[in-house]
């Protein structure tokens, strides 16, 4: 499935628990680690991307501008997400 796809798919599944009296949103999104994703606000560096180093009910990240390091609850992740891209691997280094 693609991003765009997976997106919609969440999108339809959070309008559908509010419509079902549910009082809390809960998470859909799949993030992966190795992840590279792009948020709304600049990091004071003036860098948006971030690469996710771990992911677990809250996202380690990494700063790809400046290296440094940050932890976000995974909620906060998915309001502050805008972009969630696959980075290519690279295929000279191991694995």
């Amino acid at each position: 499935m693609t991003t765009t796809g997976l997106l919609r798919h969440v999108i339809a599944l959070k309008l559908l628990c509010k419509g079902n009296g549910m009082s809390k949103e809960f998470f859909l999104y799949p993030f992966l680690k190795g992840q590279v994703v792009t948020l709304k606000k600049t990091h004071p560096c003036g860098g948006r991307t971030w690469l996710l180093i771990r992911v677990s009910g809250d996202v380690t990240m990494e700063c790809l501008t400046c290296g440094r390091k940050m932890i976000l609850q995974r909620s906060d992740l998915e309001k502050a997400c805008v972009r969630v891209d696959h980075p290519t691997r690279d295929t000279s280094g191991p694995l």
